[in-house]
């Protein structure tokens, strides 16, 4: 895309051997508003982007559309809908096909200057809701819940055996470790490794919270969403520290413990 006499416009250009051709303006897709973050499946007609125009909920909404490869022409775009798109940003929609995978960017419900990317498992169908409680319609498009989440997609997935719960060990360094709090030698390193296990428990406390009162906000009045806001935001700016605490006094209990073993 391209800013073009005050607006974002969606170009194309084709693959050449060693270069590309000179970009042309989809002038079927462009309009007077902002289209953008264009993503192509890899048919190589089926395209997604985002635009704010008169069909969007609000704000930047993510539009389908398809190439018809006799002209080059593309469809009428369609709005793909909730939970997708909501009154808010919905800025870019990414399919993995080999891998059944998808993410969508969204600024719903974050501060200001600051986005959510959500990982989704596409349907293998689409289904039409129908229903005339709207409310019904309101809870079925919600997005209530969502977690941090790291992936590494280049591992190979083995199916588990279930196993005996095992004891959570405490880790020193590579050739020590322990399975209860007794057997450390320093009192500092064992003092420390309790002021540990509260910051821990406390990041998972703060994080349960924070489920909670993102699902309260969905469902509150405008004034009420106003003190939760300031709650949630209260819950982020602490457990956005917790991180770097749990990690410093973990290396404090290692080195103390490590000072007394020969």
């Amino acid at each position: 895309s391209e800013y073009v006499s005050g607006s974002s416009d969606l170009f194309s250009a084709t693959k050449l051997l060693d270069s590309w051709s000179e970009k042309q303006p989809i002038s079927d897709l462009n309009t007077t508003y902002n289209e953008n973050y264009p993503f192509l499946l890899l048919d190589g007609v089926t395209l997604y982007f985002a635009s704010d125009g008169e069909d969007s909920m609000g704000g930047y909404d993510i539009f389908i559309t398809r190439q018809n490869t006799s002209d080059n022409s593309y469809l009428k775009p369609e709005n793909i809908g909730m939970p997708f798109n909501s009154p808010f940003n919905d800025y870019m929609l990414v399919l993995d096909e080999l891998r059944n995978v998808g993410w969508f960017a969204s600024d719903r419900f974050q501060p200001e200057g600051k986005v959510a990317i959500y990982r989704f498992i596409p349907n293998r169908e689409k289904k039409i809701v129908r229903a005339e409680d709207t409310d019904s319609l309101i809870n079925r498009a919600k997005i209530t819940e969502f977690s941090l989440a790291k992936i590494d997609f280049n591992s190979k997935t083995e199916l588990t055996k279930p196993t005996a719960p095992t004891v959570k060990q405490i880790f020193v360094n590579d050739n020590i470790s322990y399975s209860s709090a007794n057997e450390f030698k320093s009192n500092i390193a064992r003092n420390t490794y309790f002021q540990l296990q509260k910051l821990t428990e406390e990041k998972e406390s703060i994080e349960t919270e924070l489920t909670n009162q993102r699902k309260k906000y969905y469902e509150s009045t405008a004034s009420e969403k106003q003190n939760l806001s300031r709650e949630i935001r209260l819950l982020e700016s602490r457990l956005r520290v917790l991180p770097l605490q749990i990690k410093n006094l973990t290396k404090q209990m290692r080195n103390e413990e490590i000072k007394v073993n020969p």
